[in-house]
């Protein structure tokens, strides 16, 4: 069986090469591409400390930037005030960040238990190389930063939560508020993440609690099907709320550990509010192509990218006896009636929300192009034949990917925080799916079972086999995505000499 030390090695190999990356792309691509050319030019004049200058182009706040100016500071007494700014350095963060800080707030995602340590150690470290977001470590693009903050948000509410009294409890406080400050001041959907883990130290601290035969103790795995879930969650409702004000009102302490969660996540919220309030709606410079819609599709093409993404583990990982994806197959025509029903939504939700957005349809450079050219739209009819592949990848993804314990009120937290991010972008951006998908992984790394052997037939072989495939299968999307940006490229009519290349 592989050992921690055997990863441990392989993940140093795998950062060797990260670096190794990085300076290839810095030699290959030295000027800033894409988006970049709104990013570096904005952080070099913070850096210059030219703080009333703004780019009307760039949609989100300038966390980043600030964070590059104090990065740039630290960096030169070692490189020198002039070298301290440039496109390199600048995507030195981002590496810094991946190899440094990421793997700790990874660690968090898997709470406080220190009962599974090691093997949640190993999970984190693999989840760490999950593309897009690798891709994203070599550019100087906001969603490294902006992706950590959001997960050390989440991490934070799980790892110390803070209706725990403890010395350190109101350190803890402070903490979370500053990181949620700075979470929404990179980008603004982290809002829904602060929110999230809000909503999570409420459902952890003051609901789940008590006798466990309580409806609201129901896990996804008592769901016999995907229409089960909101008749399950409105069951749920009511006693969970009873139990949020008996916590609170009747229980000693109740007002005191409250008040911490409060002052947790309240001023951040506020916050935000008022942002919105005074900037008239949350994007930022320019709104016209980025206008709120209603892409409920959203949901599907997210499932899918899970699936893709985790398609070792639902191969080789066991559900009570059966491999993941065959107790899915199974489980949808066990229940015919209800698979048909869910299906006939998957279709009318296709024919109603699908948007193809301008940017999708004019950039050749992104995957996203091709995919909407030559799967989604490559027939008239090409979109709606994928809704059985859709629903094989929800069920997979809400049931039977979801931890064993993993609570219903939890799963329709997450999909409607995911819902919040996803649903109101018409453009598709795989590297919107990072945090959802982060999060959503996260969940089946916090899991009631120990490395022995366990009675549904899954070994500990079998889940390590499943953690090395699991790496094995990012390390090769993340092989494949850096050497075609960095090897192949090709020129557009209207900008001759400008060599373009492709990526997420």
């Amino acid at each position: 069986m592989p050992t921690q030390s055997g990863l441990s090695s392989a993940v140093f190999v795998l950062d060797a090469l990260t670096i190794v990356c990085f300076a290839a792309v810095n030699q290959i691509v030295p000027r800033p591409y894409l988006d970049e050319i709104f990013h570096i030019p904005q952080a070099q004049a913070y850096c210059d400390n030219k703080f009333d200058v703004w780019d009307p182009a760039i949609t989100t706040p300038p966390g980043l930037y600030i964070l590059a100016r104090l990065y740039s500071a630290m960096l030169s007494p070692i490189v020198g005030s002039r070298n301290a700014c440039s496109p390199m350095m600048l995507r030195s963060l981002n590496v810094v960040v991946f190899v440094f800080i990421l793997p700790k707030a990874l660690s968090l995602l898997a709470g406080p238990s220190s009962s599974a340590t090691g093997r949640r150690r190993r999970d984190s470290e693999i989840l760490r190389f999950a593309p897009p977001l690798y891709f994203f470590t070599f550019l100087f693009y906001t969603d490294m930063v902006a992706s950590l903050l959001a997960l050390l948000s989440v991490g934070l509410a799980r790892a110390y939560p803070s209706y725990t009294p403890s010395s350190a409890s109101w350190v803890v406080v402070i903490a979370k508020c500053a990181v949620g400050m700075l979470a929404i001041s990179t980008r603004q959907t982290n809002i829904v993440w602060v929110a999230y883990a809000f909503a999570s130290e409420l459902l952890d601290g003051f609901v789940y609690c008590g006798d466990n035969a309580s409806p609201v103790e129901t896990t996804v795995h008592n769901l016999s099907s995907l229409l089960s879930v909101p008749l399950l969650f409105v069951r749920c409702l009511k006693p969970a709320l009873v139990r949020l004000y008996s916590r609170v009102f009747a229980t000693p302490g109740g007002i005191r550990d409250i008040t911490r969660v409060l002052f947790a996540y309240t001023p951040v919220l506020v916050s935000f509010a008022l942002f919105v309030h005074v900037n008239g709606g949350i994007t930022l410079g320019d709104k016209a192509n980025h206008i709120p819609a209603l892409h409920i599709v959203q949901l599907l093409y997210f499932a899918v990218f899970a699936c893709i993404m985790q398609a070792p583990v639902l191969l080789l990982r066991r559900n009570a006896g059966d491999m993941i994806v065959t107790r899915s197959l199974r489980a949808l025509a066990t229940h015919p009636v209800q698979s048909v029903l869910a299906l006939v939504a998957v279709l009318w939700t296709i024919s109603k929300f699908t948007i193809v957005h301008a940017f999708i349809l004019a950039d050749n450079r992104h995957y996203t192009f091709y995919i909407n050219r030559r799967v989604l739209n490559v027939t008239p009819w090409a979109r709606f034949a994928l809704a059985p592949g859709y629903l094989l990848c929800l069920r997979a993804a809400l049931i039977e990917r979801a931890a064993p314990r993993a609570r219903v009120l939890d799963s329709v937290l997450f999909w409607g925080a995911a819902a919040a991010v996803l649903v109101p972008s018409p453009l598709i951006e795989c590297r919107y799916f990072i945090v959802p998908y982060f999060v959503w992984r996260s969940s089946a790394m916090i899991e009631g079972s120990s490395d022995t052997d366990r009675s549904d037939g899954e070994t500990a072989k079998t889940r390590e086999t499943a953690r090395w495939a699991e790496l094995a299968w990012y390390a090769m999307i993340n092989a494949a995505t850096v050497a075609l940006f960095l090897l192949v490229s090709f020129e557009w009519p209207s900008e001759p000499g400008e060599k373009q290349r492709f990526m997420w």
